[in-house]
């Protein structure tokens, strides 16, 4: 989340090498950030399938492009600022309801879960947006999942989760069945 490009280049290239030594059949890059910077370079590079994650942002906007509301993406630093994600809300945010923010890199990489400590710093955090316009918001991260309650408390109205899970899943099973 908050390391350099390279950092996380050559850490995704440790990890495929050494997956690749235990005969795996595919890799899924089940983070973000690392698909983000990662993937493209290396499904060239390495001779097996390579699926990554990626925010679920054209699941949300097709989801709830009916309802009135907006759409916030939470993701690491380098994926909010990666051209990947800018590419992807320019191609299916046809509406400007999508908002991109980067949250909560420090306390998913220390493992701190607890609700008094994340949910102050949320508070803040978020205190320019118009919280009470979201209907869905976007886990870009795979840790993000473990703050669904302290991102709940912060939201006047209920707000819907999507991740890029299923989506990662559905890919995988394509690409093995090539």
């Amino acid at each position: 989340g908050s390391k350099s490009k390279d950092t996380v280049l050559r850490y995704s290239r440790q990890i495929i090498r050494f997956l690749m030594t235990k005969h795996v059949k595919a890799i899924v890059i089940a983070c973000n950030t690392a698909t983000s910077v990662a993937t493209k370079e290396y499904r060239s590079q390495f001779p097996l399938p390579i699926v990554g994650m990626e925010p679920a942002v054209k699941k949300a906007v097709e989801e709830y492009a009916d309802r009135p509301g907006r759409i916030l993406v939470a993701a690491t630093p380098i994926t909010i600022q990666g051209d990947k994600l800018h590419h992807l809300v320019d191609r299916v945010d046809k509406r400007d309801m999508v908002d991109l923010v980067a949250l909560l890199v420090r306390f998913a990489e220390q493992e701190i879960f607890d609700q008094d400590q994340v949910v102050p710093y949320l508070k803040e955090a978020l205190k320019d947006y118009p919280l009470e316009e979201y209907k869905a918001f976007v886990l870009g991260c795979t840790h993000f999942n473990y703050f669904k309650e302290s991102y709940q408390e912060i939201f006047p109205n209920k707000i819907e989760f999507v991740d890029g899970n299923e989506g990662a899943l559905r890919e995988l099973i394509r690409r093995m069945e090539k």
